[in-house]
């Protein structure tokens, strides 16, 4: 179970903070290399849309 915010120490907070900006570097480099992956490999048709960053803002 993860620990409510105001119930971490100054060293949880500062550590917390920063693993979890690294969680979001890792999964921003995800979605990077998949929409890349989409604008390659899927058919404008399939995606409805011109390319994959008017499909992927219609889906998120």
């Amino acid at each position: 179970m993860t620990t409510a915010i105001w119930q971490l120490s100054e060293s949880e907070l500062l550590a917390d903070a920063t693993a979890v900006s690294h969680q979001i570097q890792l999964l921003e480099a995800r979605r990077i290399a998949l929409v890349a992956d989409i604008d390659t490999r899927v058919s404008r048709e399939k995606l409805g849309f011109p390319g994959p960053a008017g499909w992927l803002t219609s889906t998120t």
